[in-house]
C-alpha cells in the first residue's frame, strides 16, 4: 500500500477516535456476547355466544408453537465505530382453527428477525439503523390471541455539540402490522419522521422545534360479516415550539411559549394553530402570580373556529392555609355561534392538627358571566373519544344531544375509521331525559344526557377505544350568569379514619333571550366515612360508605355505595385479599338506574423459593337498568424459575350476559423456556 495512502488512513481514524484506545480493543470483527432462547407453548382459546340457553357461535384455536432464537452483540474495528445487536429465531406454529363445525389447520414457520445497527454512537453525530420483524402473539377482548407480524426499520440520526451549536435530531420508520383473529383483522402500514433541534442556554432555560410527519394506511377492523372494512389513509403534520426563560436574580420570574400547527387531511380534515404565552412569578415563599393567554385558530371539516383566552391569578399560602384568586376572560369565534365568557374564582382550603387527628377545610366559588349568539341552534361533534370497557355506559361530552337516528345520527366508529358500528347490535343509546324542543322550526328529540354501551353480542371489544359523532342542541342565543360555590370538609382520626362532608350548589340566573335548552341549577351533598386500620399479625381491614344526591334538571339522582375489604398475611408469602363492593343510584329522570353488587378475590402467593402464583376473581352484578348485566373474570397464574429453567402457566376466563345474551371465553397458557 502506498505511504501516502497509508497516511490518509491513519488520520482519519485518529479523527474517529479521539480518546486512545488499547490493541486489545481493536479488531477487524469481534463477537461480545451470545444467549439465546428455546421456549414451547400451548396456547388455547375459546369463544362462544348464545341467546335464551342456545349457542349461536363457537370459535376454538389451540396452537402448539416451539421458538428458537439467538442473540448476538459484536462489533466492528472498534465499539465506538460500529458496534451491533442482532438477534433472530424461527418460530414454528401449528395451529387448529373450529367454527360452527368447520374445522382449518395451519402450520407455519415464521421469521424474527432484530439488527441493530449503531454507527459513532460515542461521538457528536451517531447514527443507528434497525429493522424488527416480530411475530409476536398478541390478545384481544377478554381472552383471545392471534399472530401478528410487525415489520419495522427505520434510522436514528443526530448531530450535537461541538459539531452542531445546537442538538438536532432525526428519527424516521416505516412500520406494517399484519394479522387475524376471531373477531379482529390488522393490517396497518405507518410511516413516520420526526426532526427535533434543542438547545439549552442555561441550566433552567431552552428553545425546541419539533416537526412530525405521519401517513397511516389501514384496512384494520372486525371480520364480522355485519360490517364491511373501508381503507382508510390519513396524513398529519405537526409542528410545535417551545421555549422556557427565566428572569431576576433568583429566577422567580419564567416565561414559557408553545406554539403549534398541526395538519390533517382527514378524519378529520383539520388545519389548527395554537400560541399559549404564560409567565409565572414567585414573589415570595408565601406568594405567586400567574399570567396565561391562549389563541386557537382551527378549521375542522366545516367548524372554523377562533379562540382568545386569558388567564391569570394570585395565590398566597403557608403550612396552615392556602388563598387562591384567579381571573378567567374568554372570546370564542365559531361558525355559526359565537360566544363570550367572563370569570372570577376564588378558594380557599386551611388544615388544623388536633390531638390524635387532622381538620381539612377547603371552599371555592366561582361567579361567571356567558353570552351566546347562534345563528344556527345544531352544532356538530366530530371524532369524541371513548373507551368502552366492560358493560359500563360512558356519558358524551355534550348535554342536549339531538336524537333523531335518520337525520342527526349519533355514529360510533372504530379509531382509524376504517369500520362504523351498528347501533342495537354493536352498542346502545341510553338517554336521560329526552323530550321535544323545537329547533329551527323543526320538533326534535333531545336528551338532556346521553349515554353509549357495548353490547355483549356485537363487535367492539372489551376495553376498545371509539370515536363518536353526533349534533347538540347549542340553545340558541342568550345570555346569563352563573354563581357557584362549593365547601369540602374532612377529619381524619388516628391515621386510620376519615369521615366527609362534600356541598355544592350552583345558581344560575338568565339574563337574556328564551334558551333551548336547560341551565340546569343544582345543589347537592355527598357526606361519608372511611377506614384503612391495620390490626394485629398484619391482618388491614378497610371501608368506605357514602351517600350522595343531587337535585338538578339535567340528571337528579340519590346514589349510595359501600365498599369493604380484608387482607390476610398467610403463611409461605401468602397474601390474600377480599373486597365487595354495593351502589344503588336512583336516577329520578331515566329507568337506567345502578343496582350493582361486586365482589373480587385476590391471592398471591410463593410457596416455593423459586416459584409464585396468583389468583384473581372477579363477578359484578347490575339489575338496576332496563337490561340486567353480569360480569365474571377468573384468572389463575403460576410460575416457576431455575436457574435458566423458566415455566410460566395461566388459565383466564370471561364471561359476560346482557339480559339473554351471554359471552364466554376460555384462554390458556403454557410456556416452558430455556435460556442459554
Amino acid at each position: 500500500m502506498d505511504t501516502r495512502v497509508r497516511q490518509v488512513i491513519f488520520v482519519l481514524l485518529c479523527s474517529v477516535f479521539s480518546q486512545a484506545v488499547s490493541a486489545a480493543e481493536i479488531s477487524a470483527f469481534k463477537l461480545t456476547e451470545f444467549d439465546g432462547e428455546l421456549a414451547f407453548r400451548y396456547l388455547y382459546d375459546e369463544q362462544s355466544i348464545s341467546e335464551a340457553d342456545v349457542e349461536i357461535q363457537k370459535n376454538t384455536r389451540p396452537s402448539y408453537q416451539q421458538e428458537l432464537t439467538v442473540n448476538t452483540r459484536s462489533y466492528v474495528y472498534h465499539p465506538y465505530l460500529l458496534n451491533m445487536d442482532i438477534s433472530g429465531g424461527v418460530v414454528l406454529d401449528q395451529s387448529q382453527y373450529e367454527s360452527l363445525g368447520v374445522e382449518s389447520r395451519t402450520e407455519e414457520e415464521l421469521l424474527n428477525l432484530n439488527a441493530r445497527f449503531n454507527f459513532l454512537e460515542k461521538k457528536p453525530y451517531p447514527v443507528t439503523l434497525y429493522y424488527n420483524q416480530q411475530n409476536p402473539t398478541v390478545s384481544t377482548g377478554v381472552a383471545e390471541h392471534f399472530i401478528q407480524e410487525n415489520i419495522r426499520y427505520g434510522i436514528d440520526a443526530a448531530l450535537m455539540e461541538p459539531v452542531s451549536p445546537v442538538l438536532i435530531s432525526i428519527k424516521a420508520f416505516h412500520q406494517t402490522s399484519t394479522g387475524e383473529g376471531f373477531d379482529q383483522v390488522v393490517n396497518d402500514d405507518e410511516k413516520q419522521a420526526i426532526l427535533r433541534i434543542y438547545t439549552a442556554y442555561s441550566s433552567q432555560a431552552h428553545i425546541e422545534l419539533t416537526h412530525q410527519e405521519n401517513r397511516l394506511v389501514s384496512s384494520s377492523g372486525s371480520t364480522s360479516p355485519d360490517l364491511q372494512i373501508t381503507e382508510r389513509e390519513s396524513d398529519r403534520q405537526q409542528t410545535t415550539f417551545d421555549s422556557r426563560n427565566v428572569f431576576g436574580r433568583q429566577n422567580q420570574i419564567q416565561f414559557t411559549t408553545s406554539a403549534s400547527s398541526n395538519v390533517q387531511n382527514q378524519y378529520p380534515v383539520r388545519n389548527e394553530q395554537t400560541l399559549t404565552p404564560a409567565v409565572n412569578w414567585k414573589h415570595s415563599d408565601n406568594m405567586d402570580t400567574y399570567y396565561r393567554m391562549y389563541f386557537l385558530d382551527s378549521t375542522e371539516e366545516m367548524l372554523d373556529t377562533e379562540l382568545k383566552r386569558i388567564d391569570t391569578g394570585i395565590s398566597y399560602h403557608t403550612e396552615s392555609f392556602n388563598n387562591n384568586l384567579s381571573f378567567q376572560a374568554e372570546d370564542n369565534q365559531s361558525t355559526n355561534i359565537d360566544s363570550t365568557l367572563a370569570g372570577l374564582k376564588y378558594n380557599y382550603g386551611y388544615k388544623k392538627k388536633l390531638s390524635h387527628s387532622e381538620l381539612q377545610f377547603n371552599f371555592n366559588s366561582l361567579y361567571e358571566e356567558r353570552d351566546q349568539a347562534a345563528s344556527l341552534e345544531i352544532a356538530s361533534v366530530y371524532g369524541e373519544s371513548h373507551v368502552l370497557s366492560s358493560l359500563n355506559a360512558v356519558t358524551l361530552n355534550r348535554e342536549n344531544i339531538i336524537q333523531n337516528s335518520l337525520i342527526y345520527p349519533i355514529e360510533v366508529s372504530n379509531q382509524n375509521r376504517t369500520q362504523t358500528y351498528t347501533e342495537g347490535l354493536d352498542y346502545r343509546v341510553i338517554t336521560v331525559a329526552e323530550e321535544i324542543v323545537n329547533i329551527s322550526g323543526e320538533n326534535l328529540t333531545v336528551a338532556l344526557q346521553t349515554q353509549i354501551q357495548r353490547l355483549v353480542g356485537g363487535n367492539i371489544n372489551d376495553g376498545q377505544t371509539v370515536l363518536v359523532d353526533y349534533r347538540y342542541n347549542t340553545g340558541g342565543t342568550f345570555a346569563y350568569n352563573r354563581a357557584n360555590s362549593n365547601l369540602n370538609i374532612n377529619w381524619a382520626i388516628l391515621s386510620s379514619y376519615n369521615i366527609y362532608l362534600r356541598l355544592q350548589d350552583s345558581d344560575v340566573n338568565l339574563e337574556e333571550g328564551t334558551p333551548s335548552i336547560r341551565l340546569n341549577p343544582m345543589t347537592g351533598y355527598t357526606y361519608g366515612a372511611s377506614m384503612d386500620k391495620p390490626l394485629i399479625s398484619g391482618i388491614i381491614v378497610g371501608a368506605e360508605i357514602y351517600q350522595e344526591s343531587r337535585d338538578e334538571e339535567v340528571n337528579p339522582y340519590i346514589k349510595d355505595s359501600v365498599d369493604a375489604f380484608i387482607e390476610l398475611p398467610l403463611p409461605n408469602l401468602t397474601n390474600v385479599r377480599l373486597s365487595a363492593r354495593q351502589i344503588k343510584q336512583d336516577n329520578e329522570l331515566s329507568e337506567e338506574d345502578i343496582d350493582m353488587q361486586s365482589m373480587t378475590l385476590r391471592i398471591q402467593s410463593r410457596p416455593w423459593l423459586r416459584g409464585s402464583m396468583s389468583i384473581e376473581s372477579m363477578y359484578e352484578d347490575d339489575v338496576g337498568g332496563t337490561i340486567e348485566r353480569r360480569v365474571e373474570q377468573h384468572r389463575l397464574r403460576f410460575n416457576w424459575n431455575i436457574r435458566q429453567l423458566s415455566l410460566v402457566a395461566s388459565v383466564n376466563f370471561g364471561k359476560e350476559q346482557q339480559a339473554e345474551i351471554i359471552r364466554e371465553r376460555w384462554e390458556a397458557r403454557l410456556s416452558a423456556s430455556r435460556h442459554f
